[in-house]
């Protein structure tokens, strides 16, 4: 990730002095796009009433739809801001872990560098942004040793940020068709649960990074 920053602000440096045939490049862009992505939970909180089932994985994938707005400064640097939405709302089979389900929300604003042909495109991104979820089952308030205070399905949003490679064609001077790869970095809050125990009333888990590979493609329109 480091080094991905340092290459993209070498690639900004080098944009900034350069002139070359900026009038050439049209300055907005506008596309839907479809992607998929691959949701890579959080460490789950169990607790003595938790069964796992034999097929359970910690992490799934997840299909969406979204937009994209981008604004040219030149034919080497834009500004971007990415929203998508993933309407397939996936529910923890196992109760009271404590870990963000339902459908997804993402939001994702920042710069893309690199080098545009005549008719291909390859760029680095950093976009920093937000990722939620709708239902979130967290205890909320809850003081020991009552430890079913507050119990809630509440919608969460967590700070991401998405780094990776991007790669353009360009069917024409006013329509682009475009692929990104990267890696989506959602840090995730604080989770409670109950314990069911005395001695342990309520359990938590601290914050948390985790990386999640995320694919789009999609189709827009240059003006």
């Amino acid at each position: 990730m480091r080094t991905l920053f340092l290459v993209t602000l070498a690639m900004v440096l080098v944009c900034t002095t350069s002139k070359a045939q900026d009038s050439e490049t049209p300055k907005f862009e506008a596309g839907v796009q479809f992607t998929v992505l691959n949701v890579n939970q959080p460490t789950p909180v169990f607790n003595c009433c938790v069964i796992l089932f034999p097929d359970h994985s910690n992490s799934y994938w997840k299909s969406g739809i979204g937009g994209r707005l981008t604004y040219n400064f030149n034919k080497f640097l834009a500004a971007e801001a990415t929203v998508n939405y993933f309407p397939d709302s996936r529910i923890d089979p196992v109760f009271f872990r404590a870990l963000p389900e339902g459908k997804i929300y993402q939001g994702q604003f920042g710069v893309k560098a690199g080098k545009r042909f005549d008719r291909v495109g390859i760029f680095a991104k950093a976009r920093p942004g937000f990722v939620g979820f709708t239902e979130v089952n967290q205890l909320v308030n809850s003081t020991p040793p009552i430890t079913f205070t507050s119990f809630q399905v509440e919608r969460e949003t967590y700070f991401s940020m998405d780094v990776g490679g991007v790669v353009e064609f360009y069917p024409s001077r006013n329509t682009v068709i475009r692929i990104d790869a990267g890696d989506t970095i959602i840090r995730y809050g604080t989770f409670r649960t109950f314990g069911f125990a005395l001695s342990q009333p309520v359990l938590e888990r601290g914050p948390e990074t985790r990386h999640n590979f995320q694919l789009v493609t999609g189709f827009g329109f240059r003006f």
